[in-house]
């Protein structure tokens, strides 16, 4: 019988993995944005301390922003925080109310949780 106290080797080396392309996919992302000199910000998202599964920030003063933006967003690993641990929190990004100067971050987890989180968001219109 497995135990299940226990990650799988290969668990560590997804982690490794992880833990290494991070910063090369965000490297890409600013040179993304610069080449085409669209919008790239990093955004917090509070969960706030009593644990929960959906956190909103909405934006203004957004100069880069216009009602016809394109913008997608990624979710940051926290320093710290085990890649795998991060991922089964199932979290996913939303987008919306879009609008001159102007728009919302809403982030889903699959579990309740707590704390901040960083948001990279990438945009152009």
């Amino acid at each position: 019988m497995a135990s299940i106290d226990r990650p799988p080797p290969q668990a560590a080396f997804v982690d490794r993995a992880l833990n290494i392309l991070q910063p090369w996919r965000l490297w890409m992302n600013h040179l993304y944005a610069w080449i085409r000199g669209i919008g790239l910000q990093n955004y917090t998202v509070d969960f706030g301390a009593a644990p929960a599964n959906t956190a909103t920030v909405t934006l203004t003063n957004q100069p880069w922003v216009t009602a016809q933006s394109v913008i997608t967003a990624n979710v940051l690993c926290p320093a710290g925080v085990a890649p795998a641990t991060f991922n089964g929190l199932g979290m996913k990004v939303v987008i919306s109310d879009i609008a001159a100067n102007t728009f919302k971050i809403t982030l889903f987890t699959s579990v309740n949780t707590t704390g901040a989180y960083i948001v990279s968001v990438v945009g152009s219109d």
